[in-house]
């Protein structure tokens, strides 16, 4: 039971934080976009990256012992995931902060700009943590490509979700964007297992699980593709 809420922390904690960043991400294009502010949108990414902060203490031994975890930055890619995403925390807090209170607008630009790299290399520490693990699954260039892809699609989600009601966005464009970014990622999970199957022994394991779950994978897509299509259809 205590690995199962360790395994959960940690994927409530990589969803949150790609979702929070995804979002940033289009808020500082749409802000530059539209010379305007998306209050909800920065408030909803902070919210998830206190989320995903507060959740990946369950995947620690003792959480009360969680500062420890920065206390090698110099050669732990774990400590370097820990710190960044803790700046990324901190900066999209304030920057949402600063935009529901109204106070400091003078760095509101300089606020937004700074959680968008700390969001981007963030990711990078991300994927690095896992990539740096030598697992066979995780130890490629696909885990950047699937980590920074599932943000983009998870952020175009979430903000159009809170925005299109309140600016004219192309919910046609918004979709093929969502769409496309599904696509790919699912056509990477597939080169990902095929790439595997050509490796070690390990990798080979690594493949054969991933591939016993092609038939779930396969429905959550198709419900995914399908409640992207109803609600760009109510939109």
């Amino acid at each position: 039971m205590h690995s199962l809420f360790q395994d959960l922390g940690l994927s409530v904690f990589s969803v949150c934080l790609q979702s929070s960043i995804g979002m940033i991400f289009f808020v500082a294009i749409f802000k530059f976009r539209y010379k305007k502010e998306f209050c909800l949108p920065a408030i909803i990414a902070a919210i998830l990256a206190v989320i995903g902060v507060l959740s990946s203490f369950l995947h620690l031994g003792n959480p009360m012992n969680a500062y420890l975890t920065m206390s090698n930055l110099s050669s732990s890619w774990l400590s370097r995931e820990i710190f960044f995403t803790s700046l990324y925390t901190g900066l999209v807090c304030a920057y949402a902060l600063i935009l529901y209170t109204g106070k400091f607008k003078g760095i509101l630009t300089l606020a937004c700009i700074l959680s968008l790299l700390a969001g981007i290399f963030d990711l990078y520490v991300m994927s690095q943590a896992y990539i740096s693990t030598s697992v066979p699954f995780w130890d490629s260039a696909n885990t950047y490509f699937e980590y920074y892809l599932s943000a983009i699609m998870l952020g175009a989600i979430f903000f159009y979700t809170f925005t299109y009601k309140k600016i004219s966005l192309n919910f046609y464009v918004f979709g093929i964007v969502i769409l496309v970014l599904a696509g790919m990622l699912s056509l990477s999970y597939v080169l990902h297992g095929l790439g595997l199957s050509q490796g070690s022994l390990a990798a080979k394991q690594s493949a054969s699980i991933l591939f016993s779950y092609s038939s779930l994978i396969l429905l959550i897509s198709i419900l995914g593709a399908m409640s992207i299509f109803y609600f760009l259809h109510k939109a």
